[in-house]
């Protein structure tokens, strides 16, 4: 029995083998030629729909993720601010051996408090890198730096008084001016937090230099805070003394920045009616 042949038949699989039976761009070609033949077949079809090849109505590849990819990802957005608190606890460590009778205990205090003041350099690092910083880190990493250097800042100067050494007021006078100047640039911080004009405080390059050489030098201080005589410890006391002149180098650029904001709103009062 002889099969009648369907009008255009022979056109169409022409132009289909033309196509994509002689080495043509079938990957580019076949969607777009289906959502055709979806909208001749079906008259229902948007025709929108049937002009658009398949391919681009697909979903984003990304969108399909493992459980393991969405474990990895809540992962890395966990762990930037994991580090930035622990940061902040290992201030008990840090105390705690500072006033253990032990021969090590300088250099044991010293290294967990190396290793806490690297980690405000990794927290900030994996946050940008993994691309997941948040209000809260943003908020939490200044913090814990604070909270860790004024730690050490306050047991240094005692400790060296109930000694009797002649050393005390040397670290009393810096640690006097840096938390000074850490209590006035929070309360600056917070203004400007309060008229909409944060970014105007926003940590600069002479804040990072301050809190890398703060960090830095109560590193040495500690491993020799009994043998005040060393080389390292004369060495470490300057470079506090040089993170004093960076903190009041910063802060003022803070002040500079926030004076004309904080001069406008003076002679302009919320209440008032312009």
């Amino acid at each position: 029995m002889a099969m009648a042949a369907v009008p255009g038949s022979s056109a169409s699989g022409a132009a289909l083998s033309g196509q994509f039976g002689h080495g043509g761009h079938a990957a580019t070609a076949m969607p777009r030629v289906l959502s055709r033949k979806l909208q001749q077949r079906f008259p229902g079809f948007p025709l929108v729909l049937a002009s658009v090849p398949l391919r681009s109505r697909c979903r984003p590849q990304g969108l399909f993720v493992s459980r393991e990819q969405r474990h990895v990802r809540a992962w890395q957005r966990r762990l930037p601010n994991a580090l930035t608190i622990l940061r902040i606890f290992a201030v008990v460590p840090v105390v705690a051996l500072f006033y253990v009778p032990w021969k090590h205990g300088p250099v044991a205090c010293s290294c967990i408090f190396a290793a806490a003041s690297a980690t405000d350099w990794v927290d900030g690092y994996l946050a940008r890198r993994w691309q997941v910083v948040s209000p809260f880190g943003q908020f939490l990493d200044p913090v814990a730096d604070k909270l860790l250097a004024c730690a050490v800042l306050v047991l240094l100067p005692t400790a060296a008084a109930q000694t009797g050494s002649r050393t005390a007021a040397l670290l009393a006078i810096p640690a006097v001016l840096i938390i000074l100047r850490e209590i006035f640039a929070s309360a600056l911080r917070e203004w400007t937090a309060s008229v909409g004009e944060s970014s105007l405080t926003k940590v600069g390059i002479w804040g990072k230099l301050k809190t890398a050489f703060t960090l830095f030098s109560l590193t040495g201080l500690l491993a020799t805070c009994r043998t005040h005589s060393s080389g390292v410890f004369r060495v470490s006391l300057y470079l506090l003394y040089f993170a004093t002149a960076l903190a009041y180098v910063s802060v003022g650029s803070y002040v500079k920045a926030a004076l004309p904001a904080f001069v406008a709103r003076s002679q302009h009062p919320k209440g008032e009616q312009h």
